[in-house]
């Protein structure tokens, strides 16, 4: 790696331990956010150690400071993780949905969720909403309406295919009159999260020399 990789590294442990020492101090319904800063971070600690590959998993040690360390088992305890492995995996998986989603066109397939809390008795709301869901019908999965109170219902609606038609679907329904409050939330299948790209090795045929020939 260059001089100018080498400068960023030097950065990244000191942003991860703004954002870990912020997120301790939180009440422990908070959820971890992987953004990129920590992510980036966690992964410079990997690579500055050694790595032992153990079948499809690679063992490796972790160099930190000490409060880094405590406010980041803080955090994975709060929020029921029984070990630093299981955190980081979770974190690591959650960039890497992210970064994917960001990149990804909107042909990409996905996983959705949207939840909409909307009044029951807004006029014509839920004819427009059954309308929306039916005239799409090949990117729902499956709907779950749940009543709330005597005016507010929330439905949540499980939905899959392309990423343009999931947004198009859940904005169209997100913008309708007498919805109170909605949000989509996307990820990926399983088998595009674990995803990597084989290596390519190349192989160099070297030359045999010319067998001596025996007088």
């Amino acid at each position: 790696m260059g001089p100018s990789g080498n400068n960023r590294l030097a950065t990244l442990p000191q942003k991860l331990a703004g954002l870990l020492t912020t997120h301790s101090y939180l009440s422990g319904s908070s959820q971890i956010r992987s953004v990129k800063p920590i992510l980036e971070s966690v992964l410079i600690l990997m690579a500055t150690d050694k790595e032992e590959v153990m079948g499809d998993l690679v063992r490796f040690g972790v160099s930190a400071e000490e409060e880094l360390m405590l406010n980041f088992d803080r955090l994975s305890s709060d929020n029921g993780y029984g070990n630093r492995s299981e955190a980081l995996r979770d974190l690591m998986r959650d960039a890497l949905v992210q970064a994917r989603l960001e990149k990804s066109t909107d042909t990409a397939d996905v996983l959705g969720s949207l939840t909409l809390v909307y009044d029951h008795h807004a006029r014509e709301l839920v004819e427009r909403m059954s309308e929306i869901q039916h005239a799409r019908h090949e990117l729902v999965v499956s709907v779950l309406h749940v009543h709330i109170s005597h005016d507010d219902c929330m439905e949540l609606i499980a939905l899959r295919g392309r990423a343009g038609e999931v947004r198009d679907l859940a904005n169209a329904l997100l913008s309708l009159k007498g919805v109170k409050h909605g949000k989509l939330f996307l990820t990926l299948p399983a088998r595009e999260i674990v995803a990597r790209k084989k290596a390519v090795h190349k192989h160099f045929r070297h030359k045999t020399p010319p067998a001596r020939r025996i007088k």
